[in-house]
Parts: C-alpha cells; structure tokens; sequence
C-alpha cells in the first residue's frame, strides 16, 4: 500500500446543478454530475449515513457514457476540506527602486564593473530546489547615473533572455519614483530608446523582473510550471552596500486554475482503467476542465486607468475583495489584466500596459475554480480474511461563482455540494464540520 500517491479521481463540473433527488441514472447527461445512493438514484440534498450509507458520484460525457466514481462509505471518510478559488501569482523583484514600498536605489559607481544573478530554482515541484544561477556583467560609463546603469541592467537581462540565457521565463521593465499612474517616460541611451514606468519626475530607478507565462507541457508531467527565482547584486562590484535589491512578490500556483485542476484530472485518468486495457473499446479521454473564467458582478470601488500606464486606481481600498493574482475586467472596453502586487489598498500594479485609458468605470472579477476534497478509506476483506486497507480520495472542482454573481458569493451547484456533503460529513464518526468555499 502506498500512502503517498493514493487512489483518486477527480470531477469537474462546469455549472451545472445535481440532479432532483431520487433522479435515475438517466439525468446524468453530458457535464451533470450526479451523487447516488446505495438505491442508485439521486440522494437527498442533506443525506446522513444513516439514510445513506454509501455514495458514489456518477458524471455524463459527451459521447453518451457514464464516469463512475469510487464508493465512499460514510464511516470510513477520513477527511473533507474545502479550497476556495485563489489565482496564481508572481515572483516579482527589483533591483533599485522599490514601487510597493517607495524606497530604494541603485548606487552609482563611474567607470566600474557591475554584476548581478538570477538564480532560477524551479521547478520546485519536481526537482526541489537546484538553483541555476546566471551571472550577468556589464561595465558602467565614465559619468554614470541611476538611468543609465538601470538601462544596463535591464539591456543585459533582455540579451540574456533572447539568448534562451532564462529561457523566457523571466520579463523586465524598468521603474521609476516618478509618477506611475501617468504615461511612461522614454529615455535615449547610446541610441537605444527605453520606457520608464513612473519615469515623470523620477530621481531613482530600478529594473523589476516578474515571472513569466511558460509551457505547462502537460502531455509529459502533472505539475504546474511557475517561474521560481531570486535576484542578487553582487556587492564587491559596482553595485556596492547600498544598491537596494528585494523581492515584491512571492511566485504560488492558486487553487481551482484551470493549470491545477486540469493536471488533476490529467493524473487521475491513470486510475481508472484506460491505461491497462480493461475497458474495450478503449475509450476516448474528456477533459472536462475549461480555460474559462466566469466573470463576477461589478465590486463597489470604481477603477481609473491610463493607456500605456501599468498601474490600475481604486476609488476605494480593494483589500479583501481583489488579491494578488486576480484577473479583472475593466469598464466598458472589457480589458482583462492581471494584478502584479498591491502598493496600497486602492493602488495596483499590473503584469501588462493599459490599451485603453478609462475614468470611473466598473470592475469585475474573473474567477475559476472552488474544489471539495474527499479522503476516505476502501477496506476489502480478503478470501482468507484479512482486511486490505486502501486510502482514496476524490476532487469536486466546480465554478466559484455564478456568472454575474458577487465576487464573495458560492456558485449553485456549490450551494448544493456543501449542502449535501456538510450533512453527510457530520454524521460521519469524525462529525466534519461545515467547509468554507
């Protein structure tokens, strides 16, 4: 028996509610997933184990057929945890002037050489942590200033980037203490034109570098492939003990994104059956995990952006509404970005420029996944009267939210999940109390 890779399955339903109680087989169609008592009908929406001691979760495909899924005998259920959606996020750093906290520089030293390291560690997941470091050098000029080593630093990580150096996993701008809800600058340096964000007014500069989008390859591994790295000054060089280098964000993979549950699901279909040919014909994989996001109602603060600006403005703190990572739509032109980091509870930063400068408009809230974990334990009496003890589990992943529903609501089908497991877990022996999603 392995206890570290346990038996599972997960489910993934895009909406859809669960059937009428006492539903036959045949209402599970094409993305309804259904729960069934031991009668094989559809269990009552607060089920006890002592009006049903067994369930088991059944899901319609396309082409007709029917997923079943283990049996969970109520008594043996050793673990029931909900998991809210939570959007990935970034590894952010700088070197120089820090935006989210307003400190920070680059200390200048004419005529001197100057070396820095990005040490890439991922992927944390398969391979812990061995760093790969790179060691980037430039010489700066006779009469230098924070801009022009700040280009520096900035030109050499695009080169090395272009050389396939960080493999494209790493993107640079660089920053300014100007104002960074205005348009960003442009300076010349050696005939090469660079944007400054927050470049209006700036005294000291910086370079950020933020993880970047990268193949999953999802045909080869299960995990999510997220950017993981560091960033230091080399402090015998130009840079000296004062040049300000410091991590704004923290690189996590969310829960219910489309890139986790999909590799869930992806996992899971080692187990059930299709691999070792007993299931003929052979069938063909669904996916049922989507890209989509369900788009939320508009949140109570306004949102002001500018064209080309990468830093969104809140008529009201956003704390507890919009976390780092969280993807919104903006106002009458629908642009979706990202949020980078918070600098204050009404000012972000995002992962990309403005296309379209609005003033006072709506926002709203694109969201994926909440899932419902379910560990129980399969016991099987053998012919000669031992007990074979076998841990499972199984993943319910289902939309956050409604369409147009509130940014702090629980989808219908949601609703109805944790009604029915909520009532079936407590009067399990472990008497589960109610989840959070």
């Amino acid at each position: 028996m392995n206890n570290l890779i346990r038996t599972s399955q997960t489910f993934v339903n895009n909406g859809t509610d669960l059937p009428a109680a006492g539903s036959t087989i045949a209402s599970v169609t094409s993305g309804v997933l259904g729960v069934f008592g031991a009668n094989q009908t559809e269990t009552t929406a607060a089920p006890t184990i002592t009006t049903e001691p067994k369930l088991t979760l059944y899901q319609g495909n396309i082409d007709g057929s029917v997923k079943k899924g283990m049996t969970i005998t109520g008594s043996s259920i050793t673990g029931y945890k909900g998991e809210r959606y939570t959007p990935d996020t970034r590894d952010v750093w700088v070197i120089g002037y820090n935006r989210k906290t307003a400190t920070g520089s680059i200390q200048v030293t004419n005529d001197a050489d100057y070396t820095y390291v990005v040490s890439l560690k991922h992927d944390k997941e398969l391979y812990s942590e061995r760093p790969l470091d790179f060691r980037i050098n430039f010489h700066s000029a006779v009469s230098a200033t924070q801009l022009t080593i700040a280009t520096q630093i900035y030109a050499q990580a695009v080169a090395a980037k272009n050389k396939k150096t960080f493999n494209s996993d790493i993107n640079f701008i660089i920053v300014g203490d100007g104002n960074s809800a205005a348009a960003p600058t442009t300076t010349v340096v050696q005939g090469v034109t660079y944007t400054i964000y927050g470049g209006s007014g700036a005294s000291n500069y910086g370079v950020e570098f933020t993880g970047a989008d990268i193949p999953q390859f999802q045909n080869t591994q299960y995990r999510v492939r997220r950017p993981y790295f560091a960033v230091f000054a080399d402090t015998s060089t130009g840079f000296g003990n004062t040049t300000t280098v410091s991590q704004i964000n923290s690189m996590d993979t969310g829960i219910g994104t489309y890139d986790e549950v999909y590799n869930l699901e992806n996992f899971d279909y080692g187990f059930e059956g299709v691999l070792n040919r007993t299931m003929w014909p052979i069938p063909v994989l669904e996916y049922k995990t989507s890209t989509a996001f369900t788009t939320s109602a508009a949140i109570t603060p306004t949102i002001v952006v500018v064209a080309t600006a990468d830093i969104a403005t809140f008529s009201a703190t956003v704390a507890g509404i919009i976390p780092v990572g969280q993807r919104i739509v903006i106002g009458t032109s629908l642009e979706v970005v990202e949020i980078k980091y918070f600098i204050s509870g009404t000012v972000a930063v995002l992962t990309k420029p403005i296309v379209t400068s609005e003033s006072g408009v709506t926002v709203k809230l694109n969201m994926q996944y909440s899932v419902i974990n379910l560990s129980f334990i399969d016991n099987v009496e053998t012919s000669i009267g031992l007990i074979s003890r076998a841990p499972k589990q199984i993943r319910i992943a289902f939309p956050a939210i409604d369409a147009a529903g509130a940014w702090n609501s629980i989808s219908a089908i949601g609703i109805s999940l944790k009604t029915l497991f909520d009532s079936y877990c407590a009067s399990s022996p472990n008497s589960f109390a109610p989840i959070s999603i």
